[in-house]
């Protein structure tokens, strides 16, 4: 899938006209967090990469992260240069301080996922992050960390409740806490709420992104329709039903579909600008005060929205084309898949839902799976 440096691409749902559910589903009763760890953990680690021994471990680095399975969108040797002289300040500096955004929340929209909570695609992503990070130590001898920074910030922007970004984060938490390596840690972005001067800069910096869509600037432009399709498709529509909902995200023309699908269409269509606006106001703002910066000095940026400057990966495997907060985990006769929940439901198969014995989502399926784990 091609990236895109704005947001993670949005993917199509399989058939939207389909409204009849096809799967039988069997409970596979629960298993522990350290039992999905042990699932999970071999499906998702760093495939052998080929490293020239006699290399210096800057450019075993740089293969590591232009490596196919690692790598999403343009190799880092593009920018060699650039990437050299920031691990020699790596090096200097006597450790790797990786970051990586992601991890906001789970999609408010009831055809991709019926969850609050992370599951077994969160974790596989995040065993996935540790198993690259824990790597490149290894190759570079030096010292090697991640943070996360949880993007709960985005919240409001989609008009998702402040205590489901909350329920969100904590269980995040329980499963950071569990990894089996202690080079990953969280932060909130929202924490840069508290910085001294944010919300007069996020402001005008909101303000000033209004200004530029009202007016049709071509560059701002770029950037809201890069980012558009995907925001419109991640709005908060919880409230409605997967019916009404398939028509609202199908290419019918509006002649063919309800009045309400009609109405629910304009509503996001309107909300989609303001969402857009803040979005992007809210990145400036980040960096306007350097917050990352702050956190984390000489960090290295990994991205699923790669660009310029940034090392792309992909964030669970490079046949994983939906991100785990937007779909739902299933194990498909024994390669893990992030899948729409709408799409699986349509899919004439027999399948098992498997629980976590200490899951914090009322929902409670952590995984679904062809087989009995």
């Amino acid at each position: 899938m091609k990236a895109n440096p704005y947001v993670y691409p949005s993917v199509d749902y399989a058939d939207l006209t389909d409204i009849s559910e096809k799967w039988r589903l069997s409970d596979c009763g629960e298993r522990s967090l350290d039992e999905f760890i042990e699932c999970l953990r071999p499906l998702v680690g760093i495939r052998p990469i080929s490293v020239d021994a006699n290399s210096s471990w800057i450019d075993r680095v740089l293969s590591i992260f232009g490596a196919p399975d690692v790598c999403y969108g343009e190799s880092p040797l593009v920018e060699a240069d650039y990437w050299k002289a920031k691990l020699e300040a790596a090096d200097r500096a006597g450790k790797l301080s990786f970051t990586i955004f992601g991890f906001p929340f789970k999609m408010p929209v009831p055809l991709k996922t019926d969850r609050v909570c992370p599951d077994a695609g969160e974790l596989a992503s995040l065993l996935r992050l540790e198993a690259l990070i824990d790597f490149v130590q290894q190759v570079a001898e030096l010292p090697a960390t991640l943070t996360i920074f949880a993007e709960d910030g985005f919240a409001p922007f989609i008009g998702l409740e402040k205590e489901r970004a909350d329920e969100y984060y904590a269980m995040l938490e329980k499963l950071v806490a569990k990894l089996p390596l202690e080079i990953v840690r969280l932060i909130r972005i929202s924490d840069m709420e508290k910085e001294v001067g944010f919300k007069d800069i996020f402001q005008k910096n909101l303000k000033a992104n209004q200004d530029l869509q009202k007016a049709g600037d071509p560059d701002f432009y770029e950037k809201f329709e890069g980012a558009r399709l995907s925001i419109y498709r991640l709005l908060n529509v919880r409230q409605y039903s997967e019916e009404i909902l398939s028509q609202v995200y199908s290419n019918l023309a509006p002649d063919k579909i309800t009045q309400k699908a009609q109405r629910i269409r304009q509503d996001l269509e309107r909300d989609q600008v303001n969402a857009i606006c803040s979005y992007f106001a809210y990145l400036k703002t980040r960096d306007d005060l350097g917050f990352v910066e702050k956190i984390c000095p000489g960090f290295l940026p990994l991205s699923v929205s790669p660009k310029s400057k940034r090392l792309g990966v992909f964030p669970v495997h490079k046949d994983c084309n939906i991100l785990p907060y937007h779909g739902v985990p299933f194990l498909n006769e024994g390669k893990l898949e992030v899948r729409y929940l709408w799409d699986l439901k349509r899919e004439r198969r027999a399948l098992f839902k498997v629980h976590l014995d200490s899951d914090d989502d009322a929902q409670g399926v952590f995984l679904y799976s062809t087989d009995i784990i």
